[in-house]
């Protein structure tokens, strides 16, 4: 295994670093000794090394987690096992990715004889492995880790047979249907409008999510990691510039600023001076456990260990949303919730379709490779596609040219145009232009033609409606159309995706402006879709047989 070693600090903002390969007998038992002291020390660690149980500090949950270490018996693998643990903890690899590696590795060591018998040990593997591929995978790939840091005499023969069952590549995050993220969406943006901060507060956990992640890509516990003093502003080049700190927590913890818009920086600051005077303590963080109790029943009487909210707080607060505001308030159900973690894809979706480059969605992100956002292409590729489709059925005069900077969904999507239904009765043919191919043109005489398109499929001011005999006719030149623009957003999705493949630097000029440019063409489009769509779902009822 690899183990990251700090060499020195050469400023503030940059530490030498190396990687070290070792192995059980890198170090003596001595040195681990002191390797477990030295994180009892700063409070990682509760126990004695010689037990076979440790409590491990988790940041992340805010709470200890206990290790144990007991392989009934067998002392040699037992602190090879500790000696792995303190290792991984050294490399600074998170608790419960520690947690879940020394469970699947202690797993595999007692259900196979101490790993003495090859031939149980495949079969184990392949029954999980039949199980879940991803999971048996997993469990593998720790094992065949762990043991290329032990020594055992029939070490190679058993990495031989991990090797026979590799880690399943999810190149795809499985979302929940657009049509149930926008539904949500709308029912956020009302409920905390509308509603007072009295029933609201307890939510507000919830609102800040959807804001802040919708625009920042945010893991879970990032978000949670945010702190009461996470806002600041400052004047850059005689403009006042606005700033959100946020935690990485696989950039080797490191503390982020990220500028913001003034608006969200209100909305935000105000809500922090609401949760502060409400909920008057002295940790740094903003969600404490207090939002977790507020105005819940407490079954028991024994209080949680951790200080901060918790993805599983978390949670347990936004089940309790959709329970009383989303199907209890609205009278929504049969609704696919949206995880925790799914808002931090969205936004990277919206960075993709608005044409960022793929160096700034990667800093945004937190990912180390600017490569990483590619499979995000085939989602935007399905959003886009899916947004227009809904927004045609809603019959929204809505411009995605104007608001689509807001992103697809979040806080700050401001509400739409509802565009209104053209009535034929109410057209006044002596100041319109009036019957042309298949329909009626309803621009005003002394404007036309100077706003003229020149394709009336996608002007809003067409009004489809063709005699019985042209109808068949008709419809077929508006399916044209749509298809036209479908092939185009497709088209315009995979040629963004290309530019920021093959682009060597992703930072450059001409690939920046060339992104943004298929990004302004991408938006037209999909405006273009959506108003020959709804033309088409409108067709029955302004076509009278």
């Amino acid at each position: 295994m690899e183990l990251k070693l700090n060499l020195s600090s050469v400023s503030d903002n940059l530490v030498m670093k190396k990687l070290k390969k070792v192995n059980a007998l890198t170090f003596n038992e001595n040195e681990y000794k002191e390797m477990f002291n030295n994180l009892v020390q700063i409070n990682l660690i509760k126990g004695k090394y010689e037990l076979s149980t440790w409590e491990i500090f988790d940041e992340l949950q805010d709470m200890f987690v206990e290790f144990s270490f007991d392989m009934g018996g067998n002392n040699s693998l037992q602190n090879y096992l500790k000696w792995y643990v303190l290792l991984r903890l050294q490399a600074n690899k998170q608790t419960m990715t520690v947690y879940n590696e020394k469970q699947n590795i202690k797993k595999c060591i007692l259900d196979n004889d101490g790993l003495k018998n090859s031939l149980k040990l495949e079969i184990f593997l392949h029954e999980e492995y039949m199980k879940s591929k991803n999971n048996g995978g997993n469990i593998a790939s720790d094992l065949k880790q762990f043991l290329k840091f032990i020594k055992i005499k029939n070490k190679d023969e058993l990495i031989s047979i991990c090797e026979k069952f590799p880690q399943k590549k999810y190149l795809n995050r499985s979302l929940p249907k657009l049509q149930d993220v926008l539904k949500f969406d709308e029912i956020i943006n009302d409920y905390f409008r509308y509603y007072g901060i009295e029933s609201t507060f307890r939510y507000l956990p919830i609102m800040l999510w959807w804001l802040i992640t919708n625009i920042i890509p945010q893991r879970p516990t990032e978000f949670l990691l945010l702190k009461k003093d996470c806002l600041f502003h400052d004047q850059i080049d005689d403009k006042n510039k606005y700033f959100i700190t946020i935690y990485r927590i696989k950039n080797d913890n490191n503390e982020e600023s990220i500028e913001i818009d003034k608006t969200s920086y209100n909305i935000i600051n105000n809500l922090i001076n609401k949760i502060t005077t409400h909920f008057n303590n002295d940790s740094p963080y903003l969600f404490t456990v207090d939002f977790y109790y507020y105005n819940r029943p407490q079954k028991h009487k024994r209080r949680k260990s951790n200080h901060r909210l918790n993805r599983r707080d978390f949670y347990s607060i936004l089940d309790d949303f959709y329970h009383e505001v989303v199907s209890g308030l609205y009278q929504v159900n049969e609704i696919e919730k949206v995880k925790f973690g799914d808002t931090r894809h969205f936004a990277i979706i919206n960075m993709c379709l608005q044409g960022f480059n793929m160096l700034s969605v990667a800093n945004m992100a937190g990912h180390q490779s600017i490569y990483t956002q590619n499979e995000y292409f085939s989602h935007a590729k399905h959003f886009a596609t899916s947004y227009v489709c809904i927004m045609a059925q809603k019959k929204l005069g809505y411009s995605f040219t104007k608001n689509f900077s807001g992103g697809l969904v979040g806080w700050k999507r401001y509400m739409y145009d509802i565009g209104k239904t053209i009535s034929y009765e109410e057209l006044d043919f002596e100041e319109i232009v009036g019957q042309i191919d298949y329909g009626i043109c309803t621009e005003l005489k002394k404007e036309f033609p100077m706003n003229c398109i020149g394709d009336c499929r996608f002007c809003n001011k067409y009004y489809f409606k063709p005699t019985i005999s042209e109808f068949e006719e008709g419809m077929e030149w508006l399916i044209n159309g749509s298809n036209q623009m479908k092939f185009k957003i497709e088209n315009a999705i995979d040629f963004m995706k290309d530019i920021v493949t093959n682009s060597i630097n992703n930072n450059n000029r001409a690939a920046q402006n060339l992104l943004q440019t298929t990004s302004r063409n991408l938006v037209s489009y999909m405006d273009l879709k959506a108003i020959v769509d709804a033309k088409i779902l409108e067709s029955d009822k302004n076509h009278e047989f």
